[in-house]
Order: structure tokens, then C-alpha cells, then sequence
């Protein structure tokens, strides 16, 4: 899936990823292909995106304070204010 993460004034990564994992109000959402669509209020933590083949994963870590997510089935835009 397409994973787009922006700050207030950079997209700070911008690629396919096979999972995203949101610290929520709720408590951490994974995020997988397909995921049904919604927006998630995000608390104060860390966006987890895992990028990579099968066998070489890379984990990327972007904290913040607060946020937004869009999730769509095939596509993940998050916006964070760090």
C-alpha cells in the first residue's frame, strides 16, 4: 500500500510499506493493505511504518504529538505535529 507521512511544512516519507502502526486514541492500529477506510485521531507516540521485501524489513519511526490519519484500502496519508 502507498504510505504517505507529512509534517506542517514536509513530507517526510513517501513510498509502499506493508504495514503502518498508529498510536491512536484508542490504543496502536495496524494498518494492512486492504484496511477498510476511516480516519484516526492520533495521540502522542510514534508512526511505525515497515517498509521492505520479505526477509529485509525496515522499520521507519516518526514521533510525534498529535495527528490525523486517512486510511483508504490501498493507501495510508498521516499527517503529525512533531
Amino acid at each position: 500500500m502507498k504510505v504517505i507521512v507529512y509534517n506542517i511544512t514536509n513530507k517526510l516519507f513517501d513510498a509502499e510499506a506493508k504495514e503502518v502502526i498508529l498510536p491512536g486514541e484508542d490504543g496502536e492500529l495496524s494498518v494492512l493493505n486492504f484496511h477498510q477506510a476511516c480516519l484516526y485521531s492520533l495521540r502522542p507516540g510514534q508512526v511505525k511504518v515497515i517498509a521492505g521485501r520479505p526477509g529485509e524489513d525496515a522499520e521507519m519511526r516518526f514521533p510525534l504529538k498529535k495527528g490525523l490519519a486517512k486510511i483508504a484500502p490501498d493507501k495510508v496519508v498521516v499527517l503529525i505535529e512533531e
